[in-house]
């Protein structure tokens, strides 16, 4: 028997990356098992803020929940709005969505128990070994796996033996592993390789949170196997189990497909048998969406618009089963909560004429109180503003005629209290002043007074000569 601490890690982080199972050499007849893990009763959950925190939409924050069942090492696959709650210490936090996701990474670790009894110099329909096929579908296996995923291979016959430690997908030693998988003459024991595999796997290498045994093995001739039933060792197959069966189960072996059906419901894996020539590649991504599955959150905590670090944390609770993770986010700044709008004038829009301006304060957020200051080509603190209001928005006549030509700048300051803390936070928006100048003027001749177009205004010159004096 193997040590069950002796895989090593050299200090990698498991994160199931880029795990696309394709599994193209082989047959499979897939049945997935998604029911509940019924005999496992109450436990602790893991939670998880997985793969960073995203507040550019800040009040809105989306994070990635990674929620794993402490006991089987398997992500939760069910989760709904009403078995999540959010906190923050700015004390308000409220959920928008909650919707499954397998596109951040979880770190996860698997042990590969490979059948190696003489049932595996059986061969099929088309002349190949069943080691051979199963060696097949472990390089399938390693092919799929994420740059950072480890895998422990461990064979089995009336014994175990782990053939590596905790390896990557590029290890040379896990690629010589599965090369070199040969048959012995030992018949096979199936329940205790199942029982050390999940002392293996609940071992694993640091960082690892969820965990599986991908199984593979003949489906025929263990149906006589001294305790065969899932009663017997099911307080110990602390894992997530996903059987390959390799062959073709005859009327004898009933019982022992039964147990595999029995193994996935239990665990929340999967059974499925390969027999004939290549499958398709989406029953084995199944098995990666499974032990992939995490949830973006949405929430909005638009408690202190403060530019600062947060704190959040998620409680979880599913099936009697409870948990809680916390992570940090970026608050935004008061703007981005309550924005202003300038009504009635657009940024870079050509003014002619005068035009009544307002600027109002936006968002759903409630202030006890608000106001709004109106600067016109100064940065607040530097003039005075041209119109203010004790409220959440402020008026004003936007005279053109006095205004010079070319590029002006509105600046608004809006002022906000929740009664205890008060943020303060600024808008701008630029407009062109239109028309010309006397100098760049047109100038049209009418009656002897020449008249220069300067957009709103016009002034009058008296034409030199033109008036004289009579006697």
């Amino acid at each position: 028997m193997i040590p069950h601490g002796s895989g090593h890690a050299n200090g990698c982080r498991i994160a199931v990356a880029r795990a696309v199972f394709a599994l193209t050499c082989f047959a499979a007849a897939v049945a997935f098992q998604g029911g509940p893990r019924s005999a496992l009763g109450a436990g602790e959950l893991d939670v998880a803020v997985a793969g960073g925190v995203r507040a550019a939409d800040y009040p809105e924050i989306e994070a990635t929940l990674s929620v794993i069942d402490a006991v089987t090492g398997r992500p939760l696959q069910d989760l709904t709005a009403e078995g999540v709650r959010i906190s923050d210490d700015a004390g308000r936090a409220r959920m928008v969505s909650i919707t499954p996701s397998t596109a951040t990474p979880v770190a996860t670790g698997y042990v590969l128990l490979v059948d190696t009894s003489a049932l595996m110099a059986r061969t099929q329909a088309d002349g190949k070994p069943y080691i051979e096929r199963a060696a097949e579908a472990l390089e399938q296996f390693r092919a799929g796996m994420g740059r950072e995923d480890m895998a422990r291979v461990v064979a089995f016959n009336n014994g175990v033996e782990s053939r590596t430690n905790w390896v990557g997908r590029e290890d040379p030693n896990l690629v010589a592993a599965i090369r070199s998988l040969t048959v012995s003459a030992e018949p096979s024991l199936l329940s205790p390789a199942l029982v050390e595999a999940a002392a293996i796997a609940n071992n694993p290498p640091p960082g690892v949170r969820s965990r599986a045994v991908v199984v593979v093995t003949a489906i025929e001739g263990k149906g006589n196997e001294p305790d065969l039933t899932l009663g017997t060792i099911k307080a110990q197959l602390t894992s997530t189990y996903f059987t390959v069966g390799v062959g073709t189960a005859g009327p004898g072996d009933v019982r022992l497909t039964e147990f595999f059906d029995d193994l996935a419901k239990y665990t929340g894996g999967g059974y499925w048998a390969i027999n004939g020539p290549p499958s398709p590649a989406e029953q084995m991504q199944r098995l990666f969406g499974i032990m992939r599955k995490t949830w973006t959150v949405r929430f909005i905590a638009d408690g202190l618009p403060d530019g600062k670090s947060h704190r959040f944390t998620v409680a979880v609770e599913s099936n009697g089963r409870t948990g809680e993770g916390s992570q940090s986010y970026e608050a935004g700044a008061l703007m981005q909560v309550s924005p202003v709008v300038f009504r009635n004038i657009a940024a870079g829009e050509k003014i002619g004429s005068d035009r009544d301006i307002e600027v109002a304060v936006g968002g759903t957020r409630p202030w006890t109180s608000t106001g709004v200051d109106l600067f016109l080509d100064c940065e607040p603190g530097r003039c005075q503003p041209v119109a203010t209001a004790k409220d959440r928005s402020v008026q004003w006549k936007l005279v053109a005629g006095p205004l010079d030509q070319g590029d002006h700048r509105l600046v608004a300051r809006l002022t906000a209290s929740d009664g205890q803390r008060e943020y303060t936070d600024t808008a701008s928006l630029t407009f062109v002043r239109g028309g010309t100048t006397f100098n760049l003027g047109i100038l049209f001749l009418f009656g002897g007074v020449a008249l220069v177009a300067t957009g709103a205004t016009a002034i009058a010159v008296t034409r030199r000569g033109a008036v004289r004096s009579r006697g």
